[in-house]
């Protein structure tokens, strides 16, 4: 049961070769510009077809290139909100969302376009309302058709940002009104972690990993991945043994156990660091930059240089060797590194 998605299709500077499964919620795809999210959800729609490949919902056949099967987009009773929305300029909000009915049984569109709080716009053409007025119209138009499946490609991407928090709150509204599964795309990863259940990471027409939020956001396993969701700070890694690796960017030897024998690089988990009393994780998310870790008998210290400032500018930290828990000074602020040896993170 679910959605199955299998299928490979070239494009001009790479080949798109997905493979997932997607069964209730809300399954995001994630990923750089570019890399081939958008044209995953036209091929599932059935708006572009894939060179080879199987497709299939709850049982039913969308795709499947050795049999000969491709249903047309209208009999896969999917609902699509495209970046600009699609609506017809000489019809009215009304008469726009009238235009999604599929099934013949009644529908109370009154009551449909005070839910989505458009009612009082509903004899105006889109040209003459706002643009989460026409969004709003576009998933009102969706909801009427009551597809299986609810597709959104980067809904938030062309709003002003004074906007794009409330319409994001309504769409995350929308999605639990469709009550069905939901394919989100985008390249924003507050949007992302606000909204998914499940993430597949894709870059380059391939998937890098699907795994659930959590995972993705607070236990990242691939170096992609750590991007991703901000990880700044990167060293690449030899391992010596299960208990040791030896940091070459960072020209140090670690005693850690190793949790992946498959890594590549090490790195440390951004969401744990502190300034001040408060969680700001600015400070080294985006400011901060480690250049060495130096072990000591009993302690570490970490040489940090703030992005901004000169090359010569560095900072040293003392940290415990147990919870690298350390209170220090930049610009007459405290500054707590506060990160536990379960928050370095182990890429491929």
């Amino acid at each position: 049961m679910g959605l199955i998605v299998n299928i490979k299709k070239k494009l001009s500077n790479f080949i798109l070769d997905i493979n997932f499964e997607a069964d209730s919620g809300v399954f995001s795809i994630f990923g750089p510009s570019g890399s081939g999210k958008s044209m995953i959800l036209k091929c599932i729609s059935g708006i572009e077809t894939p060179d080879s490949g199987y497709i299939e919902y709850n049982n039913k056949v969308f795709f499947d290139s050795k049999n000969n099967i491709n249903l047309i987009p209208q009999k896969r009773n999917i609902g699509f909100l495209f970046q600009n929305y699609v609506l017809f300029p000489n019809m009215t909000v009304e008469e726009n969302i009238r235009c999604g009915i599929r099934k013949k049984e009644y529908i109370d569109i009154d009551y449909i376009m005070k839910l989505f709080s458009i009612y009082d716009i509903r004899n105006r053409k889109p040209n003459s309302i706002s643009g989460g007025e026409q969004q709003r119209t576009a998933i009102a138009r969706i909801f009427v058709s009551q597809p299986d499946i609810f597709m959104l490609d980067e809904p938030l991407s062309a709003l002003d940002d004074y906007i794009k928090f409330e319409i994001e709150e309504f769409i995350s509204n929308s999605i639990d009104k469709f009550n069905c599964l939901s394919l989100y795309v985008s390249h924003n990863k507050d949007e992302i972690f606000r909204l998914s259940d499940n993430i597949a990471i894709v870059k380059d027409g391939k998937i890098d990993i699907v795994d659930s939020k959590h995972n993705i956001f607070f236990k990242p396993k691939t170096y992609l991945n750590a991007i991703l969701i901000g990880a700044k700070n990167f060293t690449r890694i030899k391992i010596l043994d299960y208990n040791k690796v030896k940091c070459l960017d960072w020209n140090m030897e670690l005693d850690i156990k190793v949790k992946n024998k498959n890594a590549k690089y090490i790195s440390i988990m951004p969401y744990n660091f502190f300034y001040g009393d408060s969680f700001k994780e600015e400070v080294y998310y985006f400011e901060c930059k480690i250049l060495k870790i130096i072990e000591n008998i009993f302690d570490y210290n970490i040489i940090i240089r703030p992005i901004n400032s000169a090359d010569d500018t560095k900072i040293v930290y003392q940290c415990n060797r147990s919870t690298f828990d350390r209170i220090g000074f930049y610009n007459n602020q405290n500054i707590i590194i506060k990160f536990r040896t379960e928050d370095i993170l182990f890429l491929e």
